[in-house]
């Protein structure tokens, strides 16, 4: 294969930040190759807290498929129109983890032009790069290869220009690109719009899909979800014709507490909204991977609050938290992966 295995990793503000996902991300790319932070959007509500790469965009207007009913969307959940003529995103790799301190690949992704110029300069160098980029109504990515840490993407004469990110990454071993929605339930992935999902499979093919959802579900008033069982499984019945050639992966609902008696314990509906996910992966042929049992199971919340692992309100998890449970998945993958390798022993 002669392109990086890539990974979407789907979800709400549980991996906002990139928590979970960039220790996740920093296990494969250490295990299989690749470097870099992969898709950046060009604004986010966590641009300010993610440790993973430092970003900065001026003049853009930000649509999100949460809100908006007009536009057609695909993973991202967002696209952004210039406000003005003048509009700019700049992004600089980190340290965080090594493999984040540098990529062979600048990327950045748009869906629509008509005669935007661009204007691109990277790491110090005294020359600035000038395109006309080309007239386009579907996803199209502009590349530059070499070694790059820190770019600033400016753009003029934007009328017409529909842009999604940058990606900073290689060219092969491993991508994990971080598609967090703060406010997600999961539902609105039945909304993606087929035709720029398969613009975008052109581009930036994805060999694995993990969805992550459920923590905007969970309400200690309802213990019957059967009506998200109904709206899920069309959502990941769409993602998968969206997707066809990629595998998906349905992650159930982490631990979260509330207080009774005072005393922090897990929700009830916690419990029943897990058992629906579970049923949803079943109807619709995908795996499914046990968050909540990876935690350590009912109560393990508590003592990620202790620990300094999850936050006060007994829901979110710090980045030392998300640690944790990147561990467990990446262990849950390659163990997947050595019982692959057996079979194509015994059958070869």
């Amino acid at each position: 294969m002669n392109r990086p295995v890539r990974v979407a990793f789907l979800g709400d503000s549980f991996i906002e930040g990139d928590i979970v996902v960039a220790d996740l991300r920093s296990a494969l790319q250490k295990e299989f190759g690749g470097r870099g932070v992969g898709f950046v959007p060009i604004a986010s509500v966590a641009a300010q807290f993610r440790p993973t790469i430092e970003q900065r965009s001026e003049g853009w207007h930000t649509w999100s498929m949460l809100t908006d009913h007009e536009h057609g969307y695909t993973l991202s959940g967002m696209m952004f129109e210039p406000k003005g003529e003048k509009v700019s995103v700049s992004v600089k790799t980190t340290n965080r983890y090594p493999e984040l301190q540098s990529a062979s690949s600048l990327k950045f992704l748009y869906e629509q032009n008509a005669r935007t110029r661009m204007k691109l300069h990277y790491n110090n160098q005294p020359d600035t790069i000038n395109e006309l980029l080309p007239v386009v109504s579907k996803i199209t990515q502009y590349e530059r290869k070499g070694t790059f840490t820190e770019a600033t993407f400016s753009f003029t004469e934007t009328e017409g220009f529909r842009a999604l990110g940058v990606a900073l990454e290689d060219n092969s071993g491993v991508v994990v690109d971080n598609y967090s929605l703060r406010g997600n339930s999961g539902m609105i992935l039945n909304r993606l719009d087929s035709s720029l999902c398969r613009n975008l499979t052109e581009v930036r093919p994805y060999d694995l899909i993990i969805l992550q959802y459920g923590l905007n579900v969970v309400s200690d008033s309802v213990l019957h979800y059967g009506w998200y069982s109904k709206r899920m499984e069309e959502a990941v019945r769409h993602v998968q014709v969206c997707f066809p050639e990629a595998d998906i992966l349905l992650l159930g609902v982490s631990d979260r507490s509330h207080q009774e008696e005072g005393e922090f314990e897990t929700m009830p509906a916690v419990l029943a909204l897990l058992h629906t996910q579970r049923q949803i992966a079943r109807k619709t042929g995908i795996p499914f991977w046990n968050t909540f049992g990876a935690m350590g199971g009912e109560n393990s919340m508590v003592r990620y609050v202790e620990n300094n692992w999850a936050s006060k309100d007994y829901t979110h998890l710090s980045f030392r938290g998300g640690r944790e449970i990147a561990t467990a998945l990446f262990n849950a993958l390659l163990l997947e992966k050595e019982f692959y390798d057996e079979a194509d022993k015994v059958v070869n």
